[in-house]
């Protein structure tokens, strides 16, 4: 089973908006919400990913990665037109 990325999950969000993709870009973005506000221990964990088919967080938390690629797709979805 592989695994879920959530840095890779904020640069799908970018790439469908630059697409002018946005409703699209809305799920993905509330999906990328979920997985990185599920945390092993805690709420907002930003682990360093999921289980590719239950979407259990896994890894090490507190990943700057998931963090800094939620808020920039979160920046953007929020300040595009």
């Amino acid at each position: 089973h592989g695994t879920i990325n959530p840095w890779t999950g904020a640069l799908w969000v970018r790439f469908l908006l630059r697409l002018g993709l946005r409703d699209i870009a809305l799920g993905e973005m509330l999906k990328l919400a979920r997985l990185n506000r599920q945390g092993i221990a805690n709420e907002w964990e930003f682990n360093e990913c999921a289980h590719g088919t239950t979407g259990l967080p896994k890894g090490r938390p507190g990943h700057a990665t998931a963090c800094a690629g939620y808020l920039r797709a979160w920046h953007e979805f929020t300040h595009h037109h």
